[in-house]
């Protein structure tokens, strides 16, 4: 029988064995999981590469397509924004004709209403004056009247006194040679009183008759002279009443001026506004119009990757061109005559050659504006001399119609051709004619002016100076050859023209 001791070596020496067996396996499972893993990750890392090679094909795939979309998309998107900018623009064109004919309707319809307006009260100021003057003569004739009856009365009421008088004195005299008569009746027979009497009687008929006559004679002096000075005072009420219906028809024409200059004044201060408030709203639509076409390319370009550099500089050259709210501030400019701010846009690279919304270029508006300065800062700028309005007005023909001779020197000097002609037809040298302006119109002939040129009314220049009565312009332009025998698409001559006015052209 074995001993408890051998027993726990047996126990032990199995269970060392077990333990033995146990580890062996366990690195023998061990190195298999291990080749199990390697292998594993082999595979692993070659399906990891073949997925991001997989990857970077569908990758680049998808970023060409993305890229061909994404310029279809920018392509679309401008061809949009471009059709909503003229369709803005052609709006904004409609809108602002339609403004400047609705200005223009009322503003002739004001002209009108105004004119009649001034015609009414004319009329009513006539009538009143017509009115004041027959008044006054009435007035006149019956103060005169008074006055004759007045005095008529009062020669009869003298001659009355007069022939009482004579009267009285007859009767003395007639009471005294009765007397005389009676104290010598008892001296005298019968038949020398009675002659005496016959002879007082006679004596005293002749010396009444004398008395009538000569009041009589002094009645006619009296009445002659009350007529004359009736007629002297009629005379003096008439010149008198003459010359204040002169002074106020004078007074009253002023007014009508006045009135009508007023009113002119009024509706260009209302034209402007209106034409400020047209291109306020304008440059509002197109402020508006440009923000969103720059929002639309900017969320284009946060899309791009690849060309975002040539759009911003697409974005940034657009951003520097002229807008029309810095259009309106270069009229302006020009209006006030600022030259450090023209001097600034000139030099920052603005357009000597920039037209507000009305087709007027800057050196037109300065040429109108007299402002020699600004015109010789654009013209060395390079600002075009002959460039036209949307009337076909160049500079030289605003400045002719200004009267400043200087800035038209300017513009000659420069190169500005002194015969083109507006789209009705007129010239600078006509503009200088019916304006008046002699040393402007000698300026333009001395440079080469056709006199003979005629609008398409077939007016000349020295039709003109004719028509507003010019004596010293037409005598210029009949002096430097200006045809004398021309006639407007009316039939009418110069000759007949200039015998109408008095004015000399030989």
């Amino acid at each position: 029988m074995l001993g408890l001791s051998e027993v726990v070596e047996t126990l032990k020496q199995k269970g060392q064995s077990a333990l033995t067996q146990q580890t062996a396996e366990r690195e023998r499972q061990a190195s298999e999981a291990e080749l199990t893993a390697a292998s594993l990750e082999k595979q692993r890392a070659e399906l990891i590469a073949e997925q991001e090679k997989l990857a970077a094909q569908q990758r680049q795939k998808a970023e060409a397509e993305l890229a061909k979309q994404r310029a279809a998309l920018i392509a679309e998107q401008e061809k949009i924004a471009e059709q909503q900018r003229l369709a803005m623009e052609a709006k904004l064109a409609e809108e602002r004709a339609a403004l400047i004919q609705q200005q223009e309707k009322l503003a002739e319809q004001q002209r009108l209403a105004a004119e009649t307006k001034l015609a009414e009260e004319r009329a009513a100021l006539i009538q009143q004056q017509e009115k004041l003057a027959e008044q006054q003569r009435l007035a006149a004739e019956a103060k005169l009247a008074e006055e004759r009856a007045a005095l008529i009365q009062q020669q009869e009421k003298l001659a009355e006194q007069q022939r009482l008088a004579a009267e009285a004195q007859l009767e003395e005299e007639k009471a005294a040679l009765a007397a005389e008569q009676k104290r010598l009746a008892d001296e005298k027979l019968a038949e020398e009183r009675e002659r005496l009497v016959q002879e007082q009687e006679k004596i005293a008929q002749q010396r009444l008759a004398e008395v009538e006559a000569q009041l009589a004679r002094e009645k006619a002096a009296l009445i002659a002279e009350q007529e004359k000075l009736a007629a002297k005072q009629r005379a003096e009420a008439e010149k008198k009443q003459a010359d204040e219906n002169a002074r106020v028809l004078l007074e009253q024409q002023q007014a009508a001026e006045r009135l009508l200059a007023e009113e002119k004044a009024r509706q260009a201060a209302e034209r402007a506004a209106l034409i400020a408030e047209q291109n306020r709203i304008a440059a509002e639509k197109s402020a508006e119009l440009e923000a969103r076409l720059n929002a639309e390319k900017a969320a284009l370009l946060v899309a791009q990757n690849t060309t975002t550099k040539n759009t911003s500089q697409a974005t940034q050259t657009a951003s520097v061109s002229t807008s029309p709210g810095e259009v309106d501030a270069l009229f302006s400019a020009v209006e006030q005559g600022r030259l450090t701010y023209m001097q600034r846009y000139l030099k920052d690279g603005g357009n000597p050659n920039v037209k507000n919304s009305r087709g007027e270029p800057l050196l037109s508006a300065a040429a109108w504006r007299g402002q020699y300065l600004l015109a010789s800062q654009l013209i060395d700028a390079g600002s075009d001399v002959n460039l036209q309005d949307s009337r076909g007005r160049s500079a030289l023909m605003y400045a002719s119609i200004g009267g400043f001779t200087d800035v038209v020197d300017l513009l000659i000097s420069k190169g500005a051709n002194v015969n083109i002609a507006a789209r009705d037809g007129k010239t600078p040298l006509m503009a200088s004619s019916w304006n008046n302006f002699e040393p402007i119109a000698a300026a333009l002939i001395n440079a080469g002016a056709n006199l003979n040129a005629q609008d398409n009314n077939g007016r000349s220049a020295l039709f003109f100076a004719i028509s507003d009565g010019h004596q010293g312009v037409a005598k210029l332009l009949s002096n430097n050859g200006a045809d004398k025998n021309l006639k407007d698409l009316e039939g009418k001559s110069l000759t007949t023209l200039a015998n109408e006015k008095g004015i000399d052209i030989n």
